[in-house]
C-alpha cells in the first residue's frame, strides 16, 4: 500500500468504526469519519446521493466501511433495509473507488461460518446464509470484491 493522503471510515460511530477511527489515527496522513450522527460527516447510508456526496467531498485514497445492520432481527424484519445499509451501499463505495482509484476495505463477519466456532477460515471456506443478516453482509462482500482494489 502507497503512502496514504487520506482515509474515510464509513461508520465511524459504530463498535468496530469506533476502534478503526482510533487505530488510524496516526498511522494515515488525514483521517475522517463518517456516520449518522455524531461524526465529521454525516450521511444517509440508504441515500446514495448522501453517500455519493460524502465520498466526492473527501477524495480519500482509502476507504474502510464499517457500516452495517447487525441485528438478527431487524435483519429479519426488514430485508429492504439490511440489503441496503449491507450491500447496495457498497456498491457505491465500491463505484467511487474503482473511479477514484481508493482502496476499500469492507468489514466482514464471521457469521458465515456455523458449527465450527474455533476453526480458521480463508477466501475458500464455504459460507452458509442462514440468515437475512448474513445474506446482505455477503452480497456487500461480492460488491466490494468486484472492483480490483478491495480487500474484505
Amino acid at each position: 500500500m502507497s503512502q496514504l493522503k487520506h482515509c474515510l471510515i464509513l461508520g465511524a460511530t459504530g463498535m468496530v468504526g469506533q476502534a478503526l477511527m482510533t487505530e488510524a489515527q496516526g498511522r494515515f496522513g488525514e483521517v475522517s469519519g463518517a456516520a449518522r450522527r455524531d461524526a465529521e460527516w454525516h450521511v444517509d447510508f440508504c441515500d446514495p446521493a448522501s453517500l455519493r456526496h460524502v465520498l466526492n467531498s473527501c477524495e480519500s485514497d482509502l476507504v474502510v466501511n464499517a457500516v452495517a445492520l447487525t441485528a438478527f432481527d431487524a435483519c429479519e424484519k426488514d430485508p429492504v433495509l439490511a440489503r441496503a445499509l449491507n450491500a447496495d451501499s457498497v456498491t457505491i463505495i465500491a463505484e467511487y473507488c474503482k473511479a477514484s482509484g481508493a482502496e476499500l476495505v469492507q468489514i466482514s463477519t464471521d457469521q458465515f461460518y456455523v458449527g465450527d466456532r474455533e476453526a480458521l477460515h480463508d477466501e475458500q471456506a464455504p459460507v452458509h446464509l442462514l440468515n437475512e443478516y448474513a445474506r446482505s453482509k455477503y452480497a456487500g462482500e461480492k460488491n466490494a470484491l468486484a472492483i480490483p482494489n478491495a480487500l474484505v
